[in-house]
């Protein structure tokens, strides 16, 4: 196995939160039962940045530009954040390396997110993102439903890769030099727009054969950029991207060589 470092230079932190349509004016206090949905947020170089937070618990998912992937939980303290973090760098699922923990603080209102993340070194990162406009649309999960490509620069394993979601829930796609994967997309809360993700990941040229775990949660771009958010991790690498449909529904349902 080799053990990599996430670069905390290369980290903007984004999470998301649930407000209504309209102005910023009388919006409730933020609490972990209201601030699910789905942000998005610029860099200090004008990079978009996504994420996802499950309502309740505090639990999120988010995907940087550079195509890093930072998960974990965090709590309210009145509108102050705290909480864990962990990083995974970009990098072919089958290439494992320990993630970087982070240490999170910040702001939490309504309807935006402001969060500071520092690794055990002292280096810090700050980045505020406010809640994508259509969040909280109506989506079933027959409309996500598709095939999906992700290009290089796109995708965490810097070669692509395609998914192919059945209106079932069925997953299966992978990557053509890498591997391929099968599993379930399923929809915790009905008509919401975020989806829990699980699948097996079997390395095409795995010394021993075996097959790696992924979990973690996708969602429905609209928008002005259309596709799908990808974020899974098996807790020793990542599988994530930015996907864009694909007009031929029977293209690339499995990896092939």
């Amino acid at each position: 196995m080799t053990l990599t470092r996430f670069p905390l230079g290369a980290l903007s932190l984004a999470l998301v939160s649930l407000i209504g349509c309209g102005g910023t004016r009388n919006l409730p206090a933020p609490t972990l039962g209201n601030m699910g949905g789905i942000y998005s947020g610029k860099d200090a170089a004008g990079r978009l940045h996504y994420a996802l937070i499950k309502a309740g618990d505090g639990t999120f998912s988010w995907l940087a530009t550079d195509r890093s992937l930072v998960y974990g939980t965090f709590d309210l303290n009145g509108s102050m954040v705290e909480g864990q973090a962990f990083a995974f760098a970009p990098g072919a699922p089958d290439v494992q390396g320990a993630p970087n923990r982070l240490t999170l603080g910040g702001g939490a209102s309504a309807g935006a997110i402001s969060l500071t993340a520092t690794d055990g070194a002292g280096a810090a990162m700050s980045a505020a993102f406010n809640l994508e406009p259509d969040s909280n649309g109506t989506t079933a999960l027959k409309d996500l439903a598709g095939t999906y490509t992700a290009s290089a620069q796109d995708a965490s394993n810097g070669t692509g890769a395609t998914v192919h979601i059945g209106e079932n829930g069925t997953l299966s796609g992978g990557d053509a030099a890498l591997g391929s994967l099968s599993g379930t997309v399923t929809q915790p809360v009905a008509g919401t727009n975020g989806f829990n993700v699980a699948f097996t990941y079997t390395p095409y040229d795995a010394a021993d054969g075996s097959a790696m775990t992924f979990t973690g949660v996708a969602f429905r771009l609209k928008g002005a950029r259309t596709g799908l958010a990808l974020m899974t991790q098996s807790g020793v690498s990542q599988f994530s991207g930015i996907f864009a449909s694909v007009p031929d529904p029977t293209a690339a349902r499995t990896g092939a060589r």
